[in-house]
């Protein structure tokens, strides 16, 4: 889960928790065993869904539910006749939790939803978060796809220069070639680096090109 976790998250695990609460006190009113044994099972189902969906609250709540059933399994043996309002209520207790476990995880699919990211040139995949190979072009791989980057005269390590006063231009800087050791020029005195443009620019081979 990236970020912090959403606070409609925050709000479902603390009403879990109240009714967790609720659910253990109400055997002092009934004067009934607490089921266990239930606890067990919605605590595999809680870590299950919790992992599945790379939810932390979740799978810790379920590991909390599975802990509680395990440290009391002498006690998942107890037999007990419900009354009819113990029924009811064990039945609405239930048909809650669904409701917010359900819920839960509907809220956390749109709040957390991860947009989906499309990779289709070399520069998406470095923004990806994935590596440039030391390579001529450099290469990136992002899972099965494969991109190599493209020279132009925006990335070829030559810029254009010109001279402060008789505006002449010249390029200057050391190119990227191709299997052999790049050539450099070193700039003259006076001259000053300037934008280039599809209307101005240097070559890898130092060619003022102007279309």
């Amino acid at each position: 889960m990236t970020g912090s976790i959403p606070w409609i998250l925050v709000t479902l695990i603390i009403l879990i928790i109240v009714l967790l609460i609720f659910f253990l006190k109400r055997k002092n009113v009934m004067k009934q065993p607490t089921d266990y044994k239930t606890f067990f099972i919605m605590g595999i189902i809680f870590f299950v869904m919790g992992l599945a969906n790379d939810t932390t609250a979740f799978w810790m709540i379920g590991l909390v539910y599975i802990l509680v059933g395990l440290a009391n399994k002498n006690k998942w043996g107890i037999k007990h006749t419900p009354s009819k309002k113990e029924i009811q209520t064990k039945k609405y207790l239930m048909m809650g939790l669904l409701i917010f476990f359900l819920l839960g995880i509907g809220l956390f699919v749109v709040v957390d939803k991860k947009p989906i990211l499309k990779v289709t040139n070399f520069e998406e995949c470095l923004a990806a978060g994935n590596p440039a190979m030391e390579s001529y072009p450099r290469q990136c791989i992002h899972k099965d796809q494969h991109f190599v980057e493209d020279i132009t005269w925006k990335n070829d390590g030559v810029e254009l220069r010109q001279h402060k006063t008789e505006l002449n231009y010249g390029c200057f800087g050391c190119n990227m070639a191709k299997g052999e050791p790049a050539l450099c020029v070193d700039p003259i005195p006076d001259m000053i680096s300037v934008p280039e443009s599809p209307g101005r620019y240097c070559d890898n081979d130092f060619n003022i090109i102007e279309p």
